[in-house]
């Protein structure tokens, strides 16, 4: 048998010596990959530090999320086709050096200069009227939420403040207002309350605030002795921060940074966002060079099998920032030996960095980008053009050949669907948890969660691949049809039971059928559709979708969590539905063996 005829076989024999140079060459990517993944989820293990030290909203860290996600997107169409023209190692260094950085400046950020209060909140005061939370109920959205918590709230403060308030605004609110009339009735009196609290008391110094933790800008402004101006500052912002996220708005905080003697001011939410923004282009060179580097490396009908193995490295990753964070956040011992405390949320950005860096020195010596480059001439059989060494290709006839093809774009769409649904998950699951089950990161329940849901990840993978690759020949689409209806099932199961354990049951069932797609779509159906020529390219366009979709599940899931956090699995349903109809348009355009193939 020949060396092509064996590359493209179900089972081929290749020369002594390949399979292990493909070892090393795949396992020293794979580890950089699982390192920019590290990297990458770290955020969803610090949301809830972050949002309590600033006093974001989850809708703040969602800005956040989706900055990242857009910009990776885009990153994956513009770097795809660059990694088409300057090959996949270069592209992993320049993502590895740049995420490396970026995290480095993510957890530095807020070391420097002093924080200052914003007195704006999109183009409106914060305070407006000097209601504080009772301007925020002036909308009458949560003006029930507000008079529920005060009549029937169980903890010091809320008992605190309704002690506080006049005999009248008392009566007002033992009842929930019915129509607009008693509304504004309630909130009128609420805001001369608060006001008069915010006005006359040193909250700051007074039980049960002086045990309750504030955001970092507002612990920088509590002094023993605060003139009249500061003080009355302080209590507004107290008396926010003391009352839950969903019933205030976001402090946005702003970051007085000392230069040349005079301070420049900048939105700390904003600088988080361009950070953040700037690490998601950056990581964006690490699928497409992978991807463009491994399509030289295996054949056609091995292709599935791989996707299984690069969906596996990813959950690695995860798996790793998931037990890696807690622990340092909580505080760990080395062999019972080296005892390290807790520490601060800025060291899940910096540890996670290391690492990469050094993935990246170990994959600059030990990868080479095709197999020609060691010697093994014509192994792999390229069925888009001859195997002649050369991976790189010509930028028009790469952009014309994966932009005019069809079932890119359908593809592409589905795999958008797959994003808001893997990324809904994993960029909320931790703070879900947190939120509505009070649950610990170091708890054994959050670490079981934390293993199972890469480990089920990693399986899925494998499983769709394999079975894609030998049941259906190649054929990716119908595997993935029948997993996006059996995840629209799973979700909307989901949002009907409301506990602790079957919320981990159904998260684990969910992150199975979402990362199943995830690398069938994502790694095995670019690979077939463009080869190692154009592998690159059709990776980052049909790659970018999904962040694309992923994107939505930063901002605009944050505000739904923000108005309840019962949307959050109805906000993920319809996806699976629509990724499911987009499959069934294309069943049997990708992957179909060639005449004289389908044998072997």
């Amino acid at each position: 048998m020949s060396q092509t005829a064996a590359a493209s076989s179900a089972h081929p024999q290749y020369p002594a010596g390949f399979r292990k140079r493909r070892g090393l060459n795949w396992g020293s990517l794979g580890l950089l990959y699982t390192s920019f993944y590290m990297c990458r989820y770290n955020l969803s293990i610090a949301n809830k530090s972050i949002s309590q030290e600033f006093g974001f909203t989850r809708a703040d860290m969602g800005l956040i999320i989706t900055t990242a996600l857009f910009a990776y997107a885009c990153g994956q169409i513009i770097n795809g086709l660059l990694t088409d023209r300057i090959g996949g190692k270069k592209a992993m260094l320049i993502g590895a050096t740049g995420t490396v950085i970026m995290n480095i400046i993510f957890g530095a950020a807020s070391l420097f200069g002093v924080f200052a209060p914003a007195n704006f909140h999109g183009g409106m005061g914060l305070y407006e009227n000097r209601g504080s939370i009772a301007f925020v109920a002036a909308d009458f959205e949560h003006l029930p939420e507000l008079t529920l918590k005060l009549r029937t709230g169980t903890n010091g403060i809320p008992i605190y403040v309704l002690g506080q308030l006049s005999e009248p605004t008392r009566s007002l609110i033992k009842t929930e207002a019915t129509n607009p009339v008693d509304a504004a009735q309630q909130t009128m009196a609420l805001t001369a309350d608060f006001n008069h609290i915010i006005e006359t008391q040193d909250l700051a110094h007074t039980e049960p605030f002086t045990k309750t933790k504030f955001s970092r800008g507002t612990t920088a402004l509590i002094t023993t002795n605060m003139d009249v101006a500061t003080r009355t500052e302080v209590n507004r912002l107290i008396l926010d921060e003391s009352f839950g996220q969903e019933l205030r708005k976001s402090h946005q905080w702003l970051l007085k940074m000392p230069f040349f003697g005079a301070g420049i001011f900048i939105g700390l939410l904003t600088l988080f966002v361009v950070i953040r923004g700037m690490d998601g282009y950056m990581q964006a060179f690490g699928a497409p060079g992978m991807v463009k580097i491994n399509a030289a490396w295996f054949n056609r009908r091995e292709r599935g099998r791989f996707s299984g193995i690069f969906g596996f490295m990813i959950n690695l990753g995860r798996l790793g920032i998931f037990k890696m964070g807690p622990a340092l956040l909580a505080g760990f011992s080395v062999l019972g030996l080296i005892h390290v405390g807790p520490l601060h949320w800025r060291w899940l950005f910096w540890v996670p960095s290391m690492i990469c860096a050094i993935m990246a020195l170990v994959m600059a010596f030990a990868v080479k980008e095709t197999p020609e480059e060691v010697g093994f001439v014509g192994v792999i059989a390229d069925e888009t053009a001859p195997a002649t060494g050369d991976a790189r290709a010509d930028f028009k006839l790469v952009f014309y050949k994966i932009v005019s093809n069809p079932v890119v774009w359908v593809t592409a769409c589905a795999y958008a669907c797959t994003g808001a649904v893997r990324q809904a998950v994993d960029q909320w699951f931790p703070r879900y948890m947190q939120d509505l089950y009070d649950v610990d990161l170091a708890s054994k329940s959050f670490q079981f969660l934390a293993f199972m849901i890469p480990l089920v990840a990693s399986v899925g993978s494998l499983t769709s691949g394999y079975i894609s690759d030998t049941v259906f020949k190649g054929r990716r689409t119908p595997v993935a049809a029948g997993l996006y209806f059996m995840e629209t099932a799973i979700i909307l199961l989901a949002a009907q039971f409301h506990s602790a354990n079957m919320a981990i049951l159904f998260f684990i069932l969910i992150s199975f059928t979402a990362n199943s797609t995830h690398s069938i779509l994502g790694s095995a159906a670019p690979m077939d559709i463009g080869g190692r020529k154009m592998a690159g390219f059709a990776l980052g366009l049909i790659d970018s979708f999904q962040y694309f979709g992923g994107s939505l599940a930063g901002y605009f899931l944050g505000n739904l969590l923000d108005k309840s956090l019962g949307n959050y699995f109805y906000f993920m349903a319809p996806f699976g539905l629509i990724g499911g109809l987009l499959m069934l348009t294309i069943l049997g355009k990708i992957s179909d063996p060639k005449p004289g193939q389908g044998a072997h």
